[in-house]
């Protein structure tokens, strides 16, 4: 922990140095709050989803462990982690009691299922998840950037340019890839004009012209006349 505090100190004489410093001194505020001794986190949306019900948020679950008499942080593993001293059996005892105050749909529950099991007993703590005065950590009082955008697909995207007619000519070759890699098959498979437009036969026209891949070439007692 010398060293956290070592580096926030670092970071915050030389901040004009570090383009990505305010994040830095957040996170390393955050990591000198997690509980030292506590190495696994847990996560209060993935607890929920056990038993199906919705999720008590990132205050009153800490709330409800403070007031229970357990310690408890954040990760800087992941956002919303709880990382806590309160035995397996505590925090299924906070989740049943949120279970009772937010209804879950009974045909959810189904025998066999981890969450018949756990909603299948009762509570031995009653949970209290009024707000505890010590439930929001200080890195998150003092306003500190901590964690990264949590977005899907977040992470580095197509090399920027502002050249308008780079853009232009990169889409106008790409136009109608699809169609002229048919039709080089059609030529190199010898497919190409080889039977007659059947368009052009009946009206004596074709809206795609000489690029159509169909001959035009009908002899005049085969051709249609247009009325």
């Amino acid at each position: 922990m010398n060293f956290v505090n070592r580096l926030i100190s670092r970071v915050r004489i030389n901040e004009e140095k570090f383009g990505t410093s305010k994040r830095v001194i957040g996170m390393m505020t955050l990591i000198s709050e997690e509980l030292p001794d506590v190495p696994l986190y847990y996560l209060p949306d993935k607890l929920s989803s056990v038993i199906h019900s919705m999720s008590p948020g990132f205050l009153p679950i800490r709330s409800a462990i403070l007031h229970a008499g357990y310690r408890v942080s954040l990760s800087h593993a992941a956002i919303n982690s709880i990382k806590t001293d309160a035995p397996p059996s505590v925090l299924w005892d906070i989740m049943r009691c949120w279970a009772k105050i937010h209804t879950i749909n009974e045909k959810r529950i189904i025998q066999g299922t981890p969450c018949a099991f756990i909603l299948g007993k009762e509570p031995e703590l009653a949970a209290n998840f009024e707000l505890h005065e010590n439930a929001e950590p200080e890195s998150k009082k003092l306003g500190l950037l901590r964690y990264q955008n949590g977005k899907k697909d977040w992470g580095p995207k197509a090399k920027a340019t502002n050249d308008f007619h780079d853009q232009t000519e990169k889409r106008k070759q790409n136009q109608n890839k699809r169609a002229n890699k048919r039709l080089k098959k059609d030529i190199d498979e010898g497919r190409y004009k080889q039977h007659y437009c059947a368009n052009f036969r009946k009206t004596g026209s074709c809206n795609y012209g000489d690029e159509c891949k169909y001959s035009h070439d009908i002899p005049v007692d085969e051709a249609t006349p247009t009325t």
